[in-house]
């Protein structure tokens, strides 16, 4: 192993923050370098999956159970072909590079959502850093976690549309 990916994933009503994250990527990173003899690094990444289904996200729901997906997700918007609306099921991945120090991608995947949820997706939203020298040790690998969780975090409220950012109590 020669990455680190630290994945943030809502359990139930437990919705994990980055500031959890970090803490225990400072705590776990050093006893996994030590236990598996790692020593360096050639990126950090952070991922994070976005559920909306009727259960989570009912205010972008239309009956019966069909996800406004344009209403939520700006990359869903504004088709280009006439008379034309995005369906079920859901399979795209986008992957974007900016240019940027240090330097890194970021990869957009919306999918059906496996638990069998005719109507719901989840968005997973990564971002990995590849520094220039590509070799780093743990400490800078968990110190390139901040740099990745910004990004992708930008890259969230771009995304998401103002009423999506509002729902999820981001905007007011």
């Amino acid at each position: 192993p020669n990455a680190v990916c630290f994945n943030v994933r809502r359990e139930q009503a437990n919705i994990h923050g980055y500031a959890e994250l970090k803490q225990r990527a400072m705590t776990l990173l050093p006893e996994w370098s030590e236990h598996f003899d790692v020593r360096r690094f050639l990126g950090a990444e952070v991922q994070y999956v976005n559920r909306l289904n009727a259960e989570l996200t009912p205010q972008f729901m239309e009956q019966p159970g069909k996800l406004m997906i344009g209403k939520v997700f700006k990359l869903l918007t504004n088709i280009p072909i006439p008379d034309c609306t995005i369906i079920q099921p859901y399979d795209c991945t986008v992957t974007l590079a900016k240019d940027e120090k240090p330097p890194g991608k970021l990869t957009v995947r919306v999918v059906a959502e496996k638990d069998g949820a005719r109507s719901g997706v989840a968005i997973h939203l990564g971002c990995i850093i590849l520094p220039e020298d590509h070799d780093f040790d743990g400490l800078s690998a968990a110190n390139f976690l901040d740099i990745a969780h910004d990004r992708a975090n930008d890259a969230f409220r771009r995304l998401f549309t103002e009423s999506a950012l509002k729902s999820f109590g981001l905007l007011p």
